[in-house]
C-alpha cells in the first residue's frame, strides 16, 4: 500500500515507573506499551497519519513523563525506483536494484505486473542510504548477498517467516539498523 508512516522521536527523559505505562495507539487501533526507560531518546514508527498517546500510573507516583522531540511523516517509495527482473523459469520476479535517491519508507510488493516477487538479489539496496524504514512481505524466499549493504540510515526492516536464506553481508554497514521485526 501508499500509506504513510509517522517516525516518532522521544527526550531522553522519557521514562515511567515499572508499574507505569506510556501507551501508544495507531491510527488502525494496534496499540503498543512501554515502561520504564524504553522510549528514553528512542524513535519508534507507526503506520497511518495519526496516533495517540496515553499515560496510565499507579497511586504511588514518583516520576513519570515524556516529551516528543519530533514526528517525521514517512512517505513511502514508489515503484519506479525499484528495478525488477523476471526470474529463470518466468515464474515470479526478483527485486535487483533500487535507485539510491529512495528515501524514508519502502514497502516491497509481493507481486509485480501478476506474478509473485520472490527475492531480493545481491546488492539489490546497496547504498540507499536515504532508506529508514523497509517492509518485506511474506512470499519473499531470499534475501542476496550484500542486498541491503550501506543502508546507513535504516532503523526498522520487517522479513517475513517465508524467508529461507539470506545471504553474506546483507546488511554489513547498516550502522543504524535498531529494529528488526520477524513474522
Amino acid at each position: 500500500g501508499d500509506a504513510e508512516m509517522l517516525q516518532i522521536t522521544f527526550l531522553e527523559d522519557t521514562k515511567t515507573e515499572s508499574c507505569d505505562y506510556i501507551y501508544i495507539t495507531d491510527s488502525e487501533g494496534n496499540e503498543t506499551s512501554y515502561s520504564g526507560n524504553e522510549l528514553s531518546g528512542k524513535t519508534i514508527t507507526v503506520p497511518g497519519k495519526s496516533f495517540t498517546v496515553r499515560l496510565t500510573s499507579d497511586s504511588s507516583v514518583v516520576y513519570y513523563g515524556f516529551a516528543i522531540t519530533s514526528i517525521v511523516v514517512l512517505r513511502p517509495v514508489g515503484l519506479e525506483k525499484l528495478t525488477f527482473t523476471l526470474n529463470e523459469d518466468g515464474t515470479g520476479y526478483v527485486v535487483t536494484d533500487c535507485d539510491e535517491t529512495a528515501e524514508n519508507y519502502l514497502e516491497i510488493p509481493s507481486e509485480y505486473e501478476g506474478l509473485p516477487v520472490t527475492a531480493i538479489g545481491d546488492k539489490a539496496f546497496q547504498n540507499c542510504a536515504r532508506l529508514v524504514n523497509v517492509v518485506i512481505p511474506e512470499g519473499i524466499t531470499g534475501i542476496g548477498a550484500g542486498a541491503f549493504q550501506y543502508c546507513s540510515n535504516l532503523k526498522d526492516i520487517t522479513i517475513p517467516v517465508s524467508i529461507t536464506a539470506i545471504g553474506d553481508y546483507a546488511f554489513v554497514g547498516c550502522d543504524n539498523l535498531t529494529n528488526v521485526y520477524y513474522g
